[in-house]
């Protein structure tokens, strides 16, 4: 069942349901987060799923001492998205800022999600950074899948390693949830789990 992110994850909805809250507001203002006003609850779950399996992969590049990134992006704004999804994934906080103070209208402190929706966080190890998390830094996840999904062309993966493999289908569907493509846990599992299927052809 389609139940939007609005009602099922954030906290603080406005008592007139047909009122969005005020982050969803600040999101739709965004010129790379207005993107993900129409996240349903369970696409979001499977959002924070694949930015977990991201930081993942980059921090084992990174703990094999490698030159980060193993592939090549063509637009420099679509590395810069992916470090800053890494620190908010390793720490829940980012030191980027915004020339032009966006993400200044939410809150560094105060946990966006509720309760019961971090409960459901808390069942994967994908996800359990996510528990806590505040307005900024999610809202920041959410461009910057918007700054790198608007920018995603070609990829270049020189080395066929395991992880690259893994990263290389993590994009992907980081990449579908973007374009619209509803989509759940289960479903971005099969895709790791089997990465040399299309994976595209496995979200449909």
């Amino acid at each position: 069942m389609y139940v939007p992110a609005t009602l099922m994850a954030f906290n603080n909805p406005p008592k007139d349901t047909e009122k969005p809250p005020q982050f969803v507001v600040g999101l739709n203002y965004g010129k790379y987060s207005n993107w993900s006003v129409y996240l349903d609850g369970q696409t979001l779950l499977a959002l924070l799923w694949a930015t977990g399996v991201l930081g993942n992969c980059l921090a084992s590049i990174k703990a094999a001492g490698e030159e980060q990134p193993l592939f090549e992006f063509e637009h420099p704004r679509v590395s810069m998205a992916m470090d800053v999804l890494f620190q908010i994934q390793q720490t829940g906080q980012t030191d980027f800022t915004m020339g032009s103070e966006w993400d200044q209208q939410f809150s560094e402190t105060d946990p966006i999600l509720t309760e019961e929706f971090a409960m459901q966080l808390a069942e994967y190890d994908e996800t359990i950074w996510a528990q806590n998390i505040c307005e900024r830094s999610l809202a920041l996840v959410l461009w910057m899948i918007g700054e790198y999904g608007c920018r995603a062309s070609r990829l270049c993966f020189p080395n066929d390693s395991d992880v690259n493999r893994k990263l290389q289908a993590v994009l992907l569907i980081l990449l579908k949830i973007f374009q619209g493509k509803r989509c759940t846990i289960v479903t971005d599992q099969r895709i790791l789990e089997e990465p040399a299927l299309a994976a595209e052809e496995a979200l449909g």
